[in-house]
C-alpha cells in the first residue's frame, strides 16, 4: 500500500503511524525538489535572471557565489536561486575555489553551455533596457 501525506512533519507522521498496533512502515527520500520551471528561461526582472546576467557580465563568465551575488545586486536570500539556477541547469561547479571577499574558500561557478546558447537566443526585451550585454 502506498499513501502520499502531504503538509506535514516527519516527525508528525511517525508518531502517528507508532500508534498503531503491528504497523511496520519505512519512510522513502523522494531526492530533491525540482521545479520544472526552473529549467526555462528566468523571467526578466527575476533574482535568477540578475544572477545569469551577472555571470554573462562578468570577463572570465565564472566566479563564487558572493561575488556574482554582489554583481547582481541581491542579498542572501540570493542563495537560493544560485540553487534552482543550477537544478535548472543553468550554472555548474567548475571544480575550482577561489577566495570570497571574507578571505574564505568558495567553490567557482560558471554557466553552462545551455545557458551560453539560451541567452544568447533570447530576445532583446529579456535584456535590461532592451540592450544586449
Amino acid at each position: 500500500m502506498l499513501i502520499r501525506i502531504t503538509n506535514c512533519t516527519y516527525e508528525d507522521v511517525a508518531d502517528a503511524l507508532d500508534l498503531i498496533d503491528d504497523c511496520e512502515w519505512a519512510a522513502e527520500d523522494e531526492g530533491p525538489r525540482i521545479d520544472p520551471a526552473w529549467s526555462l528561461l528566468p523571467k526578466p526582472g527575476s533574482q535568477r535572471q540578475a544572477v545569469l546576467l551577472a555571470f554573462y557580465k562578468t570577463d572570465h563568465l565564472y566566479g563564487c557565489r558572493d561575488r556574482i551575488k554582489r554583481l547582481a545586486g541581491i542579498d542572501s536570500e540570493g542563495t537560493t536561486r544560485f540553487y534552482e539556477l543550477m537544478m535548472g541547469g543553468w550554472i555548474e561547479e567548475t571544480g575550482g575555489i577561489e577566495r570570497t571577499e571574507a578571505g574564505e574558500w568558495a567553490a567557482v561557478l560558471r554557466l553552462t553551455e545551455k545557458a551560453h546558447k539560451e541567452i544568447n537566443r533570447a530576445p532583446k526585451a529579456w535584456f535590461p533596457g532592451g540592450v544586449r550585454v
